[in-house]
């Protein structure tokens, strides 16, 4: 009986073994990424919930993974945000951050005009720092008084000398 052999089969069994090994150690996450936790919080601006507002933190001491991502959240409805890395609701490593906040009058508006005028967007400026600790999922609120809103969604504001009714 005849045996046949081909070539680069032994090279090609053993690629597929060390690809079904590399499979089994997968946890979903790219090896450019760093772990991340859970992080919610929330944000109040003259007492008023700044809806659909993007926070977006910086780390302190430099990138947190090659890519240079950042950790940003998304205001709901009820004040809160949920920090998202890499996916929806992963959270952010532990560190410490600057934090921006611009708050877009249309956010599905390219370029749409922040009603904070620009006062919070830049990290170089930044007014608030905060701490993502191991174990701790909750930031402390945010909360913002004495902010001239340029314009709020849906109505736009009279010029300072006309009475508005």
């Amino acid at each position: 009986m005849a045996s046949f052999h081909f070539p680069g089969t032994r090279f090609l069994s053993r690629a597929c073994c060390v690809a079904a090994l590399g499979l089994v150690g997968c946890s979903g996450r790219e090896d450019w990424q760093v772990e991340t936790q859970p992080v919610r919080g929330a944000v109040l601006i003259n007492g008023e919930v700044p809806e659909n507002a993007v926070l977006t933190l910086y780390p302190q001491g430099g990138p947190i993974d090659v890519r240079k991502s950042k950790p940003w959240g998304k205001v709901d409805a009820d004040g809160t945000f949920v920090l998202q890395t890499y996916e929806q609701g992963d959270g952010a490593p532990p560190g410490t951050y600057d934090v921006t906040l611009v708050w877009r009058k249309d956010p599905s508006v390219l370029g749409s005009p922040d009603q904070l005028g620009g006062a919070y967007d830049e990290v170089r400026e930044s007014q608030w720092t905060v701490a993502v600790e191991a174990g701790r999922e909750e930031l402390d609120p945010l909360r913002i008084d004495g902010v001239k809103i340029v314009t709020k969604p849906g109505r736009p504001q009279a010029p300072p000398d006309e009475p508005t009714r």
